[in-house]
């Protein structure tokens, strides 16, 4: 339902939504984070419903629509800290669509002190709490991340970033599960890009083998899962260019903006972590569960140009 209002406020209808909502109800990320027992699937819901009440405040800017922005946020952070990576994106909006209206009438910058002030008063308690309760009694830094030894089975940070970021290792490729040399193995999953996109589809489990018949025929249908996937992704990448650049949502360029920004800190913010902590367990997807809801939307906006265009030529050619 959150997916659905924010794909309906961004101004998808029809088929168009109808895709939008696909991709987000079958994308397996969502499938196996829902029977998890952690932080991650809460997060991201909370982040959706950020991004869903921040489109209706851009459209009806006003104290009651920016309440639950900072609710959202602030809870998301709670759950998690990285729910901050939310804030940037957010942030273009509210600075875009304040400065429309105090450039036409400067009376309006008091209105929107107010209401970025009651925002900050909400926000920033509820998703700093624990991080400043912590860092008072424990002396424990804002941002902790308990780190993993360069002696672990794991550890990857010997590989280069040209090989982390762009390199296909025949090994890797020839399997769509994440590979794991604490699983008995030698070779340890080091590809950014396509641990990424397996454990998007997979978690980090290995569900079939060549054994068997059985497990023959498991494997080959997950290669075909995994590839269909990647084909997703790399159309939702497409999809994004060309909704930037054609403002295709009902809010223009300010809410393709704040779509874009938070998927560009998002995926700046991952890759950043992987390298930080180059173990193979950090290269998972559920860090940017986000954003297959984002670019669901910029399908479904892709899916209604090229609709909209066949239909205009169709009636053209009759």
């Amino acid at each position: 339902p959150l997916a659905g209002r924010l794909f309906s406020r961004l101004g998808l209808y029809g088929r168009g939504l109808c895709l939008a909502m696909a991709v987000v109800c079958f994308h397996p990320a969502f499938i196996w984070m829902a029977g998890g027992v952690n932080n991650d699937i809460l997060c991201v819901m909370l982040g959706i419903a950020a991004l869903s009440a921040t489109v209706k405040w851009a459209q009806t800017p006003s104290v009651r629509t920016i309440l639950p922005i900072a609710l959202c946020v602030g809870l998301s952070m709670m759950t998690k800290l990285s729910g901050g990576l939310l804030a940037p994106g957010i942030a273009v909006v509210f600075l875009w669509r304040a400065g429309q209206e105090v450039l036409a009438d400067r009376r309006a910058l008091l209105r929107y002190v107010r209401q970025f002030a009651l925002f900050a008063v909400i926000c920033v308690p509820l998703a700093l709490w624990w991080q400043v309760k912590n860092a008072v009694r424990y002396g424990t830094p804002l941002t902790y991340v308990p780190g993993m030894s360069s002696q672990s089975s794991q550890y990857i940070g010997g590989y280069s970033v040209w090989q982390r970021l762009f390199g296909l290792p025949i090994e890797s490729l020839r399997s769509p599960f994440l590979l794991w040399a604490r699983e008995g193995g030698a070779f340890n999953e080091y590809s950014i890009p396509l641990a990424t996109l397996k454990t998007a589809v997979f978690d980090e489990t290995a569900l079939f083998s060549a054994d068997t018949t059985v497990g023959a025929i498991g494997l080959w249908a997950s290669r075909l899962l995994f590839f269909s996937h990647a084909f997703l992704a790399l159309g939702g990448t497409v999809a994004t260019g060309e909704a930037v650049l054609r403002r295709r949502f009902s809010g223009g360029r300010m809410l393709c903006t704040m779509l874009t920004v938070t998927t560009v800190v998002m995926a700046a913010s991952y890759l950043s972590f992987c390298f930080a902590y180059a173990h193979t367990c950090t290269m998972n997807f559920r860090y940017l569960a986000t954003l297959p809801v984002i670019g669901a939307a910029f399908w479904g906006a892709l899916y209604t140009r090229v609709s909209r265009r066949s239909e205009g030529g169709c009636k053209a050619g009759c």
